[in-house]
């Protein structure tokens, strides 16, 4: 009675801890705890889906201190089979399933000799993790009521799981979306200035050539209407570097005037 009493302890204290965990290794290592605690296992592991590469990858583990972290690929047969079935696959079953006898050389090494049950952690249709316990520490086989008490627990790490890894998932868009911000931010900053600077130019040079004193001194209307061309050459070069960024053919090149005759004329 005492060893049933502990068990639904263990379950309670996991649905009141990963629903208000949210930070997925984490969840994956309270997890471990308590299922090793519920059902009395001596090892166990949890794998989970990689973002970065077709693969499950081992996120947490206890009991298998100094053992190579386990991977499996999407494509392995086992995997495979644990995509398209419910309930949890036992170590016998590896010889007796059709569809497991290819089961790849490396994956069977990692699992063989400590491992007695593989479970697929399953939401809405979706294999969100792999759950897998080694030997009872008690040397006892499990029982039915650990097989029950397994289906209920994989069914909760499903959920949950995927809970923590849509909030990671949400946390890293944030994180690129704000990243992403800030570097807009410093863009709008960078052209402001490359634009303002040579405008500046041009606008003080045109505002010299208004005065009397300036428009009859040949040398002086020569180096503001140099100052000028300078500065929309420079204006001009900065406008197609920012086409360019967006991916934006630049037009043909500013045709080049004489301005010297133009103020004159004025």
């Amino acid at each position: 009675y005492r060893n049933h009493y502990d068990r639904l302890q263990a379950l309670e204290d996991l649905s009141g801890l990963t629903t208000t965990i949210v930070d997925t290794e984490e969840l994956a290592s309270t997890l471990l705890q308590r299922v090793r605690r519920a059902l009395g296992t001596s090892k166990a592991c949890l794998l989970m889906p990689s973002v970065e590469s077709d693969v499950f990858n081992q996120v947490s583990a206890v009991g298998l201190d100094g053992t190579e972290p386990i991977t499996l690929h999407r494509r392995s047969p086992l995997v495979v089979w644990l995509a398209h079935h419910e309930g949890a696959l036992s170590w016998k079953d590896m010889d007796v399933i059709p569809e497991l006898a290819g089961v790849w050389g490396q994956e069977r090494e990692l699992l063989e000799g400590w491992v007695d049950f593989i479970a697929p952690l399953r939401s809405r249709g979706n294999l969100t993790g792999i759950l897998i316990l080694g030997h009872k520490l008690s040397e006892r086989v499990y029982t039915r009521e650990d097989f029950r008490m397994l289906q209920v627990i994989s069914s909760q790490l499903a959920v949950n799981l995927e809970n923590a890894t849509l909030y990671a998932m949400e946390k890293a868009r944030v994180a690129q979306l704000e990243k992403l911000e800030d570097a807009r931010s410093g863009l709008l900053l960078t052209v402001a200035h490359e634009l303002k600077t040579p405008i500046s130019y041009v606008k003080n040079a045109a505002g010299l050539l208004r005065h009397e004193r300036y428009r009859h001194d040949s040398s002086m209307v020569a180096e503001l209407t140099q100052t000028i061309e300078q500065g929309m050459s420079r204006l001009n070069r900065r406008v197609d570097g920012l086409l360019s960024l967006a991916g934006v053919a630049p037009g043909p090149p500013v045709e080049a005037w004489e301005l010297g005759p133009l103020v004159r004329e004025g």
